[in-house]
C-alpha cells in the first residue's frame, strides 16, 4: 500500500496515514483494485550485478566534463551521444526526474521505457535526436561508455547512486517482475497526475 503523511503531492500514495480511521474502513469496505507497476532490469558491464529499478536509471557524468555514449537499441548502433548522460525510465518514473527533464509522461498501462537525454551537444560530430523516444516493452537498450578520460560516470538507480568505476556497458530492458499495490477504484493515474501537477494548492 501507498501511504503518505501529511498533505505532500504522493503520486503512487491512496492513503493518508493522518486519516487512519477512514483509511481502515476503506479497507474494509470498499472496492480496491490491484495496480502493478513495471520495473526496469539494468546489468553492468555484461555478466556483472544486474539490479532492478522502479522508476528510472540515469547515467550521468561525475566530473565537470560531458561524456560520450553509443546507444544500441536491439543491438543495433542507433547513436553516439556527447552530454552530461541519459535517463531511461519506465512509465512510473516518467512523472519524476524524466519529466523534469522534458521527457512524456506516460501511461502506467503501456509497457515501455523511455531514453531522455541530459543536456546533448549536437554538431557536426555528434547528432543525437534531440528528444525523448519511447522503446516498447520487448525492446532491449544498450548504453556503452566511451573510454575518453572521463571514465567513471555516477549511476543512479532509482533514488539510489553508484559509483562504479569502470563501468563499460549498460544493459536495459523492462523486467518480468512487477511491483503490485493496491489502489483505490476511483483514483487513475491521471487523476493523480492532475491533482499532482495542474490544480493549484491553497
Amino acid at each position: 500500500m501507498g501511504i503518505k503523511t501529511g498533505e505532500e503531492a504522493a503520486l503512487y500514495c491512496d492513503f493518508n496515514l493522518e486519516t487512519f480511521d477512514e483509511m481502515v474502513h476503506i479497507m474494509m469496505n470498499e472496492d480496491l483494485e490491484v495496480r502493478k507497476f513495471p520495473l526496469l532490469d539494468v546489468t553492468v558491464n555484461e555478466d556483472e550485478t544486474t539490479f532492478h529499478c522502479l522508476n528510472e536509471i540515469s547515467i550521468r557524468s561525475s566530473i565537470i566534463k560531458s561524456f560520450v555514449l553509443d546507444v544500441y537499441i536491439d543491438e543495433k548502433h542507433f547513436e553516439k551521444i556527447r552530454g552530461d548522460g541519459l535517463i531511461v525510465s519506465t512509465p512510473t518514473g516518467s512523472t519524476g526526474y524524466n519529466k523534469s527533464s522534458n521527457g512524456a509522461v506516460v501511461d502506467p498501462k503501456i509497457p515501455c521505457l523511455q531514453v531522455t537525454e541530459l543536456a546533448s551537444l549536437n554538431n557536426n560530430r555528434y547528432r543525437t535526436l534531440g528528444s525523448s523516444f519511447i522503446l516498447g516493452g520487448e525492446r532491449n537498450l544498450q548504453l556503452e561508455v566511451i573510454q575518453d578520460g572521463n571514465d567513471y560516470p555516477i549511476i543512479g538507480l532509482d533514488n539510489e547512486a553508484f559509483s562504479i568505476r569502470n563501468i563499460k556497458t549498460l544493459d536495459i530492458s523492462l523486467s518480468d517482475k512487477v511491483i503490485k499495490t493496491v489502489k483505490l477504484k476511483n483514483n487513475s493515474f491521471w487523476d493523480r497526475v492532475k491533482r499532482t501537477f495542474l490544480e493549484e494548492r491553497h
